[in-house]
């Protein structure tokens, strides 16, 4: 017995699909056994993109405008290949075709957003009879360096001094990597005077920030093939959307 006659029988798998029905408003014969998007006015178009947002779902039979249509949602549905795919593969749609593909777990995933935390230190500026110096910021030379697998490289990141109150300066960058560790030295100097910058130097490791993913980067997979195939082939597949 063929696996779509087990199937339907509910031998392999019970037959439970889930459908809703919509009244066609327009020839959509060419949209058969591949995804759509129901629209607001329950028009369908051909998804452009795999994303989290709409309702979609396998159209199922070709039926002309003004009658019932199904779409199916979940379970046993025929669905045409863009690619091939083999069973027990997990598929998403491809853009503007409403075919199916592979899906590809470590580049077709949702994406978290890291921020690379801003690194901040505050220094004391004095004389040499350790009187507050103000007004100095512009008159710092910055040095900044991270390890590079064991060789200290100069870094191209800016450096930011601005100052606060009373011989007291904010220090500030962004490093452009996670996870290194980073050397800063200060020193100063104004016409020729230095002034003593106390710390003078600091070592860090940077660090990010991990948000939720972005929602541009949602990827909507919807099931798994039951059946291998090539590029343009009719297949069984199980549709059971989630959303990576």
């Amino acid at each position: 017995m063929s696996l779509e006659s087990q199937i339907r029988g509910g031998w392999s798998f019970p037959n439970r699909n889930l459908d809703f029905t919509i009244e066609a408003t327009a020839d959509y014969s060419a949209y058969v056994n591949k995804f759509v998007k129901v629209g607001s006015d329950y028009s369908l178009s051909l998804p452009s993109a795999p994303l989290l947002v709409g309702i979609y779902g396998i159209l199922q039979d070709m039926q002309p405008a003004g009658q019932i249509q199904i779409i199916r949602y979940s379970g046993i549905s025929k669905a045409v290949y863009a690619e091939t795919i083999s069973a027990g593969d997990l598929i998403t749609f491809a853009d503007g075709t409403g075919k199916v593909q592979r899906f590809l777990s470590d580049t077709g995933g949702h994406v978290h957003e890291t921020v690379i935390e801003q690194v901040r230190r505050v220094v004391y500026v004095t004389n040499n009879f350790g009187a507050p110096i103000t007004g100095g910021a512009a008159n710092f030379t910055t040095t900044l360096e991270y390890d590079n697998s064991g060789t200290l490289t100069a870094s191209g990141s800016a450096v930011t001094v601005t100052e606060i109150s009373g011989g007291r300066y904010w220090v500030t960058f962004t490093p452009d990597d996670i996870g290194s560790l980073w050397l800063l030295s200060l020193t100063y100097s104004s016409g020729g005077i230095p002034g003593i910058v106390t710390p003078s130097d600091f070592q860090m490791v940077s660090t990010a920030q991990h948000g939720g993913p972005a929602i541009y980067s949602n990827v909507l997979v919807v099931g798994q093939a039951l059946e291998s195939g090539v590029l343009n082939d009719t297949k069984l597949i199980l549709v059971r959307p989630q959303v990576y």
